[in-house]
């Protein structure tokens, strides 16, 4: 564990070094795991340079900014390529990324993985098929989907779904081309704004 002089600061180290700990030698697949989640909570919800301040509190955030010495307290970086794409462009896709699927339902015939914590709800998206209405699709997707979940642990559980021996690399999928609108493009900026990279799979289909 890294050694500070703020009390704090280490405190929140140890925390940072349990879940690492947790992370490296908890069970994979088909054994249950349960994941080890850490927050600090905060009286007042301040931002500082892309991260939480303040006090405890009973609201949780993830917190890496000390408010008693101004350190950041990094936690270590998880390294994914994360891609997303389009099932008729699966077969541009190379080996060595693992596509995932995030629709509500896959096509028939898919036997490759499913991730449906990312998919959204019947009931908004019914409504968005009648009335195309993107803007309340994005505002129902977030508040129903996006907005109580933690990207961190999204992309552990990404992660974990890899099969053995191949590289860190995923592509999210959906149906609709990279210029229809798509919950996945949705999910891309979602990710980024909470600092994982996410490129659309630039290979066109022939």
């Amino acid at each position: 564990m890294m050694e500070t002089k703020c009390p704090f600061c280490d405190w929140l180290a140890k925390i940072i070094d349990d879940e690492k700990w947790y992370r490296e030698n908890r069970p994979r697949r088909n054994q249950e795991a349960y994941e080890h989640k850490y927050t600090v909570a905060l009286v007042s919800e301040s931002y500082y340079e892309g991260n939480y301040t303040g006090e405890a509190s009973y609201h949780g955030y993830e917190l890496n900014f000390c408010p008693a010495s101004g350190k950041v307290v990094e936690k270590e970086a998880k390294t994914m390529e994360i891609y997303t794409t389009y099932f008729a462009n699966l077969r541009n896709l190379p080996n060595d990324i693992t596509p995932i699927a995030i629709c509500g339902k896959a096509p028939g015939g898919w036997k490759g993985l499913q991730y449906k914590t990312l998919a959204p709800k019947y009931s908004f998206f019914s409504v968005w098929k009648q009335t195309r209405d993107n803007d309340y699709y994005i505002k129902h997707y977030y508040d129903e989907v996006l907005n109580g979940l933690d990207a961190a642990n999204i992309i552990d559980e990404l992660m974990s779904l890899i099969p053995d021996g191949k590289p860190s690399k995923v592509a999210l999928v959906c149906y609709e081309k990279p210029s229809d609108f798509c919950h996945r493009h949705l999910v891309a900026d979602w990710l980024q704004q909470n600092g994982f990279e996410v490129k659309e799979w630039e290979v066109a289909e022939k």
